[in-house]
């Protein structure tokens, strides 16, 4: 690069000055000026590198680089690079030109033929026919011309022009299918199987299982089986089962002992109606009516109506009906009924509709209970109870509770409760959900959970615990294995052992007035109070950000130099104080503290060395460096074969 050198002047400059400014010329041509002689310019070679910096511009016809551009100085100091015009990169005679962003883990590329991005199995392919965005080998979205692919390790979902497949659902130009018991076509609605099923066309709706079945027609109505059915059309009305039927026809209707028709109707020998009186009970209890008065009376009530009023009960509570009002009242309420209109209380109900209320209201089509949030609507065919997340329906055929992740479903054989991950189903016979069966007589999880009318047992062949008359017992010692935790969110006693051969995590205080052994690692974010001995063979962490480490060696090795005495993951804990204890005949303890930069540098300061020898000859001093994964300390060690013991404090 230029640099500015003062001309000599030959009339008043000295011989040692013409002499300074060519040393210093030739100076500036070896060390600053760039020159191509790849031995001798101030660029470097192989063996020594030298650096050069241009303030300014700097043009070129081509720029070819060894190792790497980038923004920054020549000081080590990176800043962005920075591309003001288009940029082109070509090559004609390379096949797979890319362009590439990338670390040690991971790489993104386009190339004439298409843009890839990702880490291994996760990643992004675009050309100019497809998009796969996979985040794993097993889980994918794959989009072309003719198909959108969406997987996971468990389903697939497929589009392409003529149809929609996920699972047991299936759409395509001409039907839907939901597995084999759900099929729409443009003709018919099929719901079921072969033994519960419904069918829907235009002109009928037939609702079946292997007892019953409904059969709806404009013409009738059928429901019901050989034995218990009914029966209805344009001319009979027909009712019955195994024992007793009720018919109805235009001109009479007969059932059991009543016969009804066009001139008399009797029920047995106690009601009797004929063309002038309408006769019921007995000498105590009666009821008479001719063509002007209806008399209903026992030994303390009495009901009289005239063509002009209708009076019932007694002297403090009765009921008043004439040609503008009924009225029924007693000492604290009453309810009054008009030509228009019912009212009680809140209840009111006109011609029109019928409410109590602002949440229950009924009309000629439906039944409506609730508000905006929880509300219940009833219809001539079903009944609907909502919420915002929740929702009943009933038929006559099935009732569904739930929503589309979780759900209810009964029919006349089955009840069953679902979710995305479990279900439940009751029966005639019992009830079974997952491991767990329950009938009349037992109840059961698993092969090892057992329950009748007067014993809980627990175990096997082996060791078991029986749960009978307030007692347990265990044929051997209790013992409690957690796959993960063990979580107590409140105070724990104890007053014996504990010995737990994994996770404790304690969110709350703990009191121990015992031993405490833990051979996996203890998590405690409060209060620890252990009166008798407690032993972690493993990391203790306090408040999450903080764990205490401690390892042993009898014998590193007879290597004198640097040996390995310790290391922790450089992604999870960025420091660390270190006590460490070194024996070998003499006993020597270092403390230091150790920080890294997590890329590939690890800083270490010993600031205290005591040994019984009083240091004049120390068994080792300590270094410290990173690796790929992991902050390495080493002791090198001066005496072979010595002992170590770590105690680490690491920070997050």
């Amino acid at each position: 690069m230029a640099r500015k050198v003062a001309n000599v002047d030959i009339i008043t400059d000295s011989f040692e000055i013409w002499l300074l400014e060519t040393n210093e010329l030739l100076n500036a041509l070896s060390t600053e000026i760039i020159t191509a002689n790849a031995t001798y310019a101030n660029t470097g070679n192989s063996t020594f590198d030298r650096t050069g910096q241009l303030y300014g511009m700097f043009g070129s016809n081509n720029l070819v680089v060894s190792n790497w551009v980038r923004g920054g100085n020549v000081n080590g100091l990176f800043a962005n690079l920075m591309i003001s015009t288009n940029t082109v990169a070509s090559n004609t005679n390379a096949a797979n030109i890319q362009f590439a962003v990338s670390n040690s883990t991971s790489n993104s590329y386009f190339n004439p033929v298409g843009v890839y991005l990702g880490l291994g199995t996760a990643n992004s392919f675009v050309n100019s026919i497809a998009i796969i965005t996979q985040s794993s080998s097993i889980v994918n979205t794959n989009i072309s011309s003719t198909l959108i692919q969406i997987a996971n390790s468990t389903s697939t979902a497929n589009i392409t022009p003529t149809s929609f497949k996920t699972g047991i659902f299936q759409a395509n130009t001409i039907e839907v299918q939901v597995g084999a018991n759900v099929i729409a076509n443009a003709t018919s609605l099929y719901l079921g199987n072969s033994s519960i099923n419904s069918v829907h066309t235009q002109a009928q709706s037939l609702f079946q299982n292997s007892v019953h079945s409904a059969l709806i027609t404009q013409e009738k109505i059928l429901i019901g089986n050989s034995t218990i059915n009914a029966l209805a059309n344009s001319t009979l009305i027909t009712i019955a089962n195994g024992t007793s039927s009720a018919n109805v026809d235009p001109i009479s209707f007969k059932t059991g002992i009543f016969t009804g028709n066009t001139t008399a109707v009797s029920v047995g020998a106690n009601v009797i109606a004929n063309s002038t009186a309408f006769y019921v009970g007995n000498a105590t209890i009666n009821s008479v009516t001719t063509q002007t008065t209806t008399t209903i009376a026992n030994s303390s009530q009495s009901l009289v109506i005239t063509n002009i009023s209708l009076k019932t009960g007694n002297a403090s509570v009765f009921g008043l009906a004439n040609n503008v009002l009924l009225q029924v009242l007693d000492t604290t309420s009453s309810a009054n009924v008009n030509s228009t209109s019912f009212k009680t209380g809140i209840f009111t109900g006109n011609t029109t509709t019928m409410s109590i209320g602002a949440n229950v209201i009924a009309n000629a089509t439906s039944f409506y209970v609730g508000n905006a949030t929880i509300n219940s609507i009833t219809t001539q065919t079903t009944t609907t109870i909502a919420n915002a997340t929740h929702n009943t329906t009933l038929s006559v055929s099935a009732a569904s509770f739930g929503n589309s992740t979780a759900n209810t479903i009964h029919t006349q054989t089955l009840i069953q409760a679902a979710n995305s991950g479990v279900t439940a189903n009751v029966t005639t016979d019992g009830f079974i959900t997952g491991i767990f069966t329950a009938n009349q007589t037992v109840v059961s999880v698993g092969a090892n959970v057992y329950a009748n009318a007067t014993t809980l047992y627990v175990g096997n062949a082996t060791a078991s615990i029986a749960h009978g008359n307030n007692t347990i017992a265990g044929s051997a010692n209790i013992v409690i294995v957690p796959t993960s935790y063990v979580n107590i969110t409140g105070g724990l006693i104890v007053s014996s052992n504990v010995a737990l051969s994994n996770t404790l995590a304690v969110t709350g205080n703990t009191s121990l007035s015992n031993t405490l052994v833990v051979t996996g690692t203890a998590t405690l974010s409060n209060t620890l109070v252990v009166t008798g001995n407690a032993a972690f063979s493993n990391i203790v962490t306090f408040q999450t950000d903080y764990v205490q480490d401690v390892i042993a060696n009898g014998n590193i090795g007879a290597t004198i130099g640097a040996v390995l005495v310790y290391r922790f993951p450089k992604a999870t804990y960025s420091s660390g104080k270190f006590e460490i204890q070194i024996k070998n005949g003499q006993t020597q303890l270092s403390e230091m503290v150790l920080a890294h930069d997590a890329a590939s540098n690890a800083y270490i300061t010993v600031y205290g060395t005591v040994a019984s020898n009083g240091a004049s000859s120390p068994l080792g001093t300590f270094i410290a460096n990173t690796d790929t994964a992991n902050v390495n300390l080493y002791l090198v060690q001066t005496v072979a074969s010595s002992a170590v013991k770590v105690v680490a404090h690491l920070i997050k």
